[in-house]
C-alpha cells in the first residue's frame, strides 16, 4: 500500500497493524534527518 511517498507494508493482527506504522514513520524520520 502506497500512502503519499511512503510505502506501507501492514497487515491486521491483533495490535501489530500499529506497531508495523509507528516502524515506518520511524524510518521516515531518519532519513529525513
Amino acid at each position: 500500500m502506497i500512502v503519499g511517498k511512503y510505502r506501507v507494508v501492514y497487515f491486521i493482527e491483533d495490535d501489530k497493524l500499529l506497531i508495523e506504522i509507528i516502524r515506518v514513520r520511524h524510518r521516515k524520520d531518519i532519513y529525513s534527518n
